[in-house]
Order: C-alpha cells, then structure tokens, then sequence
C-alpha cells in the first residue's frame, strides 16, 4: 500500500478520485499505515482527497496527460517490484479503456510488467 498511494501521490495525483476513489484509498492506507514513515505519504493523501471533496468539478485533464499519468505509475511500481496486469472481458471494454491499453502498450515497452 505505501508504494501504491506514494506513487499516485508523485506520478498520478489526478487519478485520484478518477480511476480510484480517494476516500475508498485513504481508508485503505489508513488501515494499513503503520505511522513513523508512512506519515508523511498519509498526510499527502489525507490531504488530497479532503481538497478533491471540496472541489466537486473535479480535476478538467485532457486524456492523454491521464493516460500519461496512469503509465508513470504503473512504472513506478514495476520499479519496486515486477507486476502482472490482467484483463478480464475485454469484449466489453469502451473506447477509452482501449485507447489507454494501447497507450499502456507503447509506453510501457522496457519495463517489468506483464
């Protein structure tokens, strides 16, 4: 959990509330976090989802500074260790799932993700 929210924090803050639901994270971390280090990335994210509650427009980003972001972080946490996504009923999925898988594809190329 601290490598999750620390990386959404610095590489995807505004998939908060977007793909994941901010208040569903911080109950999450806030189960898991153990104090000490995990304060400061706690914090942040206490933060965050407090200030996207009062701001109920919401972040305005285009689709593919998003998808950008979404890279970035899967990036970051195949740094700390490998990961495996899996894709489940793709029949289904809408234009916007399937350009972000393509844009997964071609920007994830080198790292250690399957």
């Amino acid at each position: 959990m601290p490598d999750t929210v620390q990386a959404m924090l610095q590489q995807g803050p505004d998939l908060i509330d977007l793909f994941v639901p901010g208040k569903a994270l911080l109950v999450r971390a806030q189960s898991s976090a153990l104090g000490g280090a995990h304060a400061a990335w706690l914090a942040q994210l206490e933060e965050l989802v407090k200030r996207r509650a009062a701001q109920p427009t919401g972040i305005q980003r285009s689709q593919p500074e998003l998808f950008e972001q979404y890279a970035r972080v899967l990036q970051a946490l195949a740094r700390c260790s490998p990961l495996i996504l899996a894709l489940d009923d793709l029949q289904w999925a809408d234009v916007g799932s399937i350009s972000l898988l393509f844009h997964l594809g071609r920007r994830l190329s080198g790292s250690r993700i399957l």
